[in-house]
């Protein structure tokens, strides 16, 4: 009996609710050379409804095997609140302000509610999209003849 009332309960939850936006990033990883001082991101709206992110980056780094992300200011973006309407782009711009060296970065896109949506249930997106600074080299492949194949 309970688990029909919580059953019933879920379906009318999520009947009234409003489904995540089609929204569509591109690219999903930048790499850019550490001299390079901006790169842009296109964002596409394929929804029905306008969709608003707040925008930030953030440093990345790998501690004992755990993502590490701080706040930086080393590199921006712009707007830092994205507004995109329906079946429509948007491009964010991301600067870097500080530094020449190879550095690892996300941006962090936070969908914001949106007011005129109705129901008691929103479903809120957020995006990491890497950005690395770093030079392009040559890759290098070495194999050997092990048994049973290479190495």
């Amino acid at each position: 009996m309970i688990c029909r009332m919580f059953l019933v309960l879920f379906l009318a939850l999520a009947a009234s609710a409003a489904s995540a936006a089609d929204v569509v990033v591109s690219p999903t990883v930048l790499v850019a050379d550490p001299n390079r001082r901006a790169e842009a991101i296109s964002i596409v709206n394929r929804g029905k409804a306008p969709v608003a992110y707040q925008v930030e980056v953030l440093r990345w780094s790998l501690v004992d095997g755990k993502d590490v992300l701080a706040p930086t200011r080393e590199v921006v973006a712009t707007p830092a609140r994205l507004e995109i309407p329906a079946d429509t782009t948007r491009v964010l711009r991301v600067m870097r302000l500080q530094g020449q060296d190879a550095a690892y970065y996300r941006i962090r896109l936070r969908e914001l509610p949106n007011p005129e949506m109705k129901g008691p249930v929103q479903v809120l997106v957020q995006m990491l999209v890497p950005l690395a600074f770093e030079r392009a080299g040559e890759a290098r492949v070495a194999a050997r003849r092990v048994p049973g194949g290479f190495v």
